[in-house]
């Protein structure tokens, strides 16, 4: 829930969607597989575009 909130909070909509589905999921008690693949999919598109903007704004990060 905090990491739903969390998600809304930066603008990641699509990734707080995902985390309300999956808490649907568990609360059903449904595979939770495919909506756990998906987040895997958003967070790294999320990592890579945060990597992109510390490069243009030359600022040090991880590396891609």
């Amino acid at each position: 829930h905090s990491l739903r909130g969390a998600s809304v909070q930066m603008g990641l909509r699509a990734m707080a969607d995902l985390l309300a589905r999956l808490d649907g999921a568990i609360a059903q008690r449904l595979p939770a597989d495919p909506i756990l693949d998906a987040l895997d999919g958003e967070f790294e598109m999320g990592r890579l575009s945060l990597h992109d903007a510390r490069r243009r704004l030359g600022a040090p990060g991880p590396e891609a």
